[in-house]
């Protein structure tokens, strides 16, 4: 069952139609920090420092990802076990 939301709130849809449209369309940060599930804060400061996902600068002032690039960067984060360590 599908609640109403806030159009500020839903992330770009991602089912069997329109997942080819999804890989398309280019996420804001709010997008992606909603999507990971942290805060758009965060999102800044690994674009700042270089540790996050691949970014796309459209103008001085605004700043796009692919959403294969923040599915890259997950698969990149993804450990086997405890013992391992994330390359930065």
């Amino acid at each position: 069952m599908r609640t109403k939301a806030n159009k500020a709130d839903t992330l770009p849809v991602v089912n069997s139609i329109e997942t080819k449209l999804c890989d398309l369309a280019l996420w804001s940060t709010k997008h992606v920090a909603k999507y990971l599930g942290c805060s758009e804060v965060a999102v800044r400061t690994w674009r700042r420092t270089g540790i996050g996902p691949r970014f796309i600068r459209v103008t001085p002032r605004q700043v796009r990802y692919r959403p294969g690039d923040v599915q890259a960067f997950l698969d990149s984060r993804t450990l086997a076990n405890t013992s391992q360590v994330v390359n930065a």
